[in-house]
């Protein structure tokens, strides 16, 4: 016995939206709406970010790669559980349409580009004048000097060691009686 594939109400396979978006390099008026068991690339795509970005949110980069590979895995079953994948995939889909679009329109990429490499030239020009990197390494070195002749002249390490080595035998002997 076969279940009849789409038998749940259109609000479980359409995402309600009323603007344009791109599909394939082709405008339409609405949602982008892949119901079929075997989905398109972009809904696929899109469910997988979906739950990523949900199981990332809830618990961490683990879960959030299970919920990408589950939520894509997910868009090729029938049922609920693959209609509401699809869903999330056509509202993944739609929404990196949407800002493909407005990226187009206001290139945000190009002017963080602009920002990011201002910035780097900046801070370029500021360690040029004033020598932060070398000034930072031979702080770093002289710290590392004063730290090893502290340690010579109190012999620190030795001392830890030493202690430790009383506390192992310590547990040792008393563990021994056990």
């Amino acid at each position: 016995m076969t279940t009849p594939k789409n038998t749940h109400p259109p609000s479980y396979t359409t995402i309600p939206t009323a603007t344009v978006v791109s599909v394939n390099g082709h405008s339409t008026e609405g949602p982008i709406t892949d119901t079929s068991s075997n989905p398109s690339s972009k809904v696929i795509a899109g469910a997988a970010a979906v739950g990523g970005v949900a199981g990332l949110m809830v618990s961490g980069p683990i879960i959030g790669l299970v919920g990408a590979v589950g939520a894509g895995i997910a868009t090729m079953t029938d049922g609920t559980t693959g209609d509401v994948a699809r869903s999330a995939g056509n509202m993944g889909a739609s929404g990196y349409d949407k800002a493909c679009d407005i990226n187009k329109k206001h290139d945000i990429t190009g002017k963080t580009k602009k920002v990011g490499s201002g910035v780097y030239k900046s801070a370029a020009e500021f360690n040029s004048k004033h020598d932060v990197t070398g000034k930072t390494k031979s702080a770093a070195v002289t710290v590392g000097k004063r730290a090893s002749e502290f340690n010579q002249k109190h012999d620190i390490t030795g001392k830890t060691a030493s202690a430790l080595k009383g506390g192992m035998d310590a547990i040792s002997r008393r563990l021994s009686k056990k």
